[in-house]
C-alpha cells in the first residue's frame, strides 16, 4: 500500500496538477494506493475529476485508489456526487 498526501485546498491548476502528479507517481508502482486529505478543506470539479481518473487508472492496472482521513467538506462532496462509494468505501 502507498499513500499519497495532499496538504492544501484543490481550488486551482497548479494544486490539482500537483495532486495528479502525486498520484501517477504512486500508482506507478502498481500497488493500491490511499489518497490522505486531512488538511484539505476545499475541492472543487477539477480536483473531483483528478481524483475518478486516479481511480479508473488503477482499476485499468490491476490495483485500487481510495481516500481515507477525509475532512468534512470533502466527505460532503463526496456524498452530494455519489462518489464516496468509489472513492472512499467504507473498510
Amino acid at each position: 500500500m502507498r499513500t499519497a498526501r495532499a496538504e492544501r485546498p484543490l481550488e486551482d491548476q497548479d494544486s490539482v496538477y500537483e495532486v495528479r502528479r502525486v498520484l501517477d507517481l504512486a500508482l506507478a508502482h502498481g500497488r493500491p494506493v490511499e489518497l490522505d486529505l486531512p488538511a484539505v478543506t476545499f475541492c472543487d470539479s477539477a480536483g473531483l475529476r483528478v481524483m475518478l481518473g486516479a481511480r479508473e487508472r488503477a482499476a485499468s492496472a490491476g490495483t485500487s485508489l481510495r481516500i481515507r482521513a477525509a475532512g468534512p467538506r470533502i466527505r460532503h462532496l463526496l456524498d452530494i456526487t455519489e462518489t464516496r462509494r468509489l472513492l472512499a468505501p467504507p473498510e
